[in-house]
């Protein structure tokens, strides 16, 4: 298996349509623009490629934008058989990372 390290938002290096899966952790708090990111994910990924992710979102402050609604941008990238499920954390200490998403999907 190979594997590319690189910026979700430009991955210019990788043809179109040239990779079996895409696996991101925390990724879309930190981009300039998730939009901008998913369409790089959808172009980058064959048809019927898997997405595989996982995402803190909706907090309120923060650094690294937690406050984003990444789940509604997932979800309106047009992946098929998307599967996302949700953690959420009542104890105070977790405020940061009181609620996760992770999922995965298919190109079509």
């Amino acid at each position: 298996m190979d594997y590319i390290v690189g910026d979700m938002e430009d991955m210019h290096q990788i043809g179109d349509n040239s990779m079996d899966a895409v696996i991101w952790c925390s990724v879309l708090c930190s981009v300039n623009s998730p939009t901008k990111a998913l369409k790089e994910v959808i172009r980058v990924l064959k048809p019927g490629g898997h997405v595989y992710f996982s995402e803190h979102c909706l907090y309120p402050g923060g650094a690294c934008r937690l406050n984003r609604k990444s789940c509604d941008d997932i979800e309106r990238c047009g992946f098929r058989d998307l599967t996302i499920n949700h953690v959420f954390r009542d104890n105070a200490r977790d405020i940061l990372m009181n609620h996760w998403i992770w999922g995965h999907g298919l190109k079509p």
